[in-house]
Protein backbone atom coordinates (compact mmCIF):
# COMPACT_ATOMS: atom_id res chain seq x y z
CA UNK A 1 0.00 0.00 0.00
CA UNK A 2 1.50 3.53 -0.61
CA UNK A 3 0.43 5.81 1.81
CA UNK A 4 0.29 9.09 0.66
CA UNK A 5 -1.04 12.89 1.61
CA UNK A 6 -2.90 14.44 -1.31
CA UNK A 7 -3.61 18.34 -1.69
CA UNK A 8 -7.01 18.92 -2.79
CA UNK A 9 -8.59 22.27 -4.13
CA UNK A 10 -12.12 21.34 -3.93
CA UNK A 11 -14.48 23.10 -6.17
CA UNK A 12 -16.22 25.00 -3.91
CA UNK A 13 -12.71 26.74 -3.59
CA UNK A 14 -11.44 25.80 -0.20
CA UNK A 15 -8.14 23.72 0.04
CA UNK A 16 -7.76 20.30 1.58
CA UNK A 17 -4.63 18.20 2.28
CA UNK A 18 -5.51 14.48 3.34
CA UNK A 19 -4.35 11.41 3.81
CA UNK A 20 -5.50 8.45 2.01
CA UNK A 21 -3.95 5.00 1.34
CA UNK A 22 -4.24 3.22 -2.64
CA UNK A 23 -3.50 -0.54 -2.90
CA UNK A 24 -2.60 -0.35 -7.00
CA UNK A 25 -2.56 2.32 -9.55
CA UNK A 26 -5.74 1.64 -10.39
CA UNK A 27 -7.24 2.40 -7.27
CA UNK A 28 -5.44 5.78 -7.36
CA UNK A 29 -6.70 6.70 -11.04
CA UNK A 30 -10.15 6.08 -9.95
CA UNK A 31 -10.01 8.23 -6.83
CA UNK A 32 -8.51 10.92 -9.61
CA UNK A 33 -11.54 10.22 -11.70
CA UNK A 34 -13.94 10.89 -8.92
CA UNK A 35 -12.80 14.07 -7.47
CA UNK A 36 -12.43 15.32 -11.39
CA UNK A 37 -16.20 14.73 -11.82
CA UNK A 38 -16.92 15.96 -8.97
CA UNK A 39 -15.02 19.36 -10.15
CA UNK A 40 -12.01 18.85 -7.53
CA UNK A 41 -8.57 19.17 -8.52
CA UNK A 42 -5.72 17.14 -7.15
CA UNK A 43 -3.17 20.08 -6.98
CA UNK A 44 -0.47 17.72 -4.74
CA UNK A 45 1.29 14.39 -3.95
CA UNK A 46 3.11 13.81 -0.73
CA UNK A 47 4.82 10.15 0.60
CA UNK A 48 3.66 10.27 3.78
CA UNK A 49 6.45 7.53 5.37
CA UNK A 50 9.86 9.65 3.01
CA UNK A 51 8.03 12.80 3.00
CA UNK A 52 8.84 13.15 -1.13
CA UNK A 53 7.17 14.35 -3.93
CA UNK A 54 5.99 11.57 -5.98
CA UNK A 55 7.58 10.79 -9.18
CA UNK A 56 5.64 12.79 -12.29
CA UNK A 57 3.60 10.88 -14.58
CA UNK A 58 2.17 13.45 -16.76
CA UNK A 59 3.44 16.51 -18.09
CA UNK A 60 1.18 19.36 -19.98
CA UNK A 61 2.25 20.66 -23.49
CA UNK A 62 0.54 23.85 -24.59
CA UNK A 63 0.60 24.80 -28.29
CA UNK A 64 -0.31 27.42 -30.09
CA UNK A 65 -2.42 26.36 -33.12
CA UNK A 66 -4.45 27.71 -36.09
CA UNK A 67 -8.54 28.11 -35.19
CA UNK A 68 -9.32 25.00 -36.59
CA UNK A 69 -7.08 23.21 -34.10
CA UNK A 70 -5.11 21.34 -36.95
CA UNK A 71 -2.38 19.38 -35.79
CA UNK A 72 -0.16 20.61 -38.87
CA UNK A 73 -0.16 24.00 -37.30
CA UNK A 74 0.56 23.51 -33.73
CA UNK A 75 3.64 25.19 -32.47
CA UNK A 76 5.08 24.11 -29.20
CA UNK A 77 5.17 26.84 -26.98
CA UNK A 78 5.91 25.26 -23.36
CA UNK A 79 5.99 21.76 -21.80
CA UNK A 80 4.86 21.91 -18.03
CA UNK A 81 3.96 19.68 -15.05
CA UNK A 82 0.28 20.87 -14.78
CA UNK A 83 -2.59 22.00 -16.52
CA UNK A 84 -2.43 25.39 -14.34
CA UNK A 85 1.19 26.41 -15.23
CA UNK A 86 0.04 25.64 -19.17
CA UNK A 87 -2.90 28.32 -18.65
CA UNK A 88 -0.42 30.77 -16.78
CA UNK A 89 2.24 30.69 -19.43
CA UNK A 90 -1.27 31.32 -22.42
CA UNK A 91 -1.55 33.80 -20.35
CA UNK A 92 1.94 35.67 -20.73
CA UNK A 93 2.30 34.68 -24.16
CA UNK A 94 -1.37 36.71 -25.02
CA UNK A 95 0.13 39.50 -23.30
CA UNK A 96 3.67 39.24 -25.43
CA UNK A 97 0.64 39.88 -28.28
CA UNK A 98 -0.91 42.89 -26.84
CA UNK A 99 -3.99 40.55 -25.89
CA UNK A 100 -5.27 38.77 -22.23
CA UNK A 101 -6.72 35.73 -21.56
CA UNK A 102 -10.43 36.64 -20.71
CA UNK A 103 -12.35 34.31 -18.03
CA UNK A 104 -14.42 32.65 -21.01
CA UNK A 105 -10.92 31.54 -22.75
CA UNK A 106 -9.21 30.33 -19.20
CA UNK A 107 -12.26 28.33 -18.23
CA UNK A 108 -12.02 26.67 -21.69
CA UNK A 109 -8.53 26.00 -20.86
CA UNK A 110 -9.06 24.30 -18.03
CA UNK A 111 -12.35 21.87 -18.92
CA UNK A 112 -11.92 21.26 -22.64
CA UNK A 113 -8.12 22.14 -23.03
CA UNK A 114 -8.22 24.66 -25.50
CA UNK A 115 -10.05 27.94 -26.63
CA UNK A 116 -12.63 28.78 -28.96
CA UNK A 117 -13.08 31.95 -28.37
CA UNK A 118 -9.05 34.15 -28.02
CA UNK A 119 -9.03 37.06 -29.28
CA UNK A 120 -5.91 37.08 -30.99
CA UNK A 121 -4.40 34.98 -34.17
CA UNK A 122 -5.33 31.61 -33.64
CA UNK A 123 -6.10 29.14 -30.55
CA UNK A 124 -4.22 27.89 -27.63
CA UNK A 125 -4.75 23.93 -26.79
CA UNK A 126 -2.98 21.69 -23.84
CA UNK A 127 -2.45 18.29 -24.50
CA UNK A 128 -1.50 15.99 -21.65
CA UNK A 129 0.98 13.34 -22.08
CA UNK A 130 2.42 10.24 -20.21
CA UNK A 131 6.04 11.00 -19.20
CA UNK A 132 8.63 8.60 -21.44
CA UNK A 133 6.61 8.07 -24.10
CA UNK A 134 7.27 8.13 -27.50
CA UNK A 135 5.75 10.70 -29.67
Amino acid sequence: MIKVHLGIKRASGRYDSLPYGFETKRDFEEFQDKLIAKGDKLIGIKTIKYGMVLELRDVAMLYKCNVWHTQESRELLAVCHNVNTCIGLANEKAITEGNVLDKECIYQLESMLQTQSYNGDGEFIIVKEPLNKLL
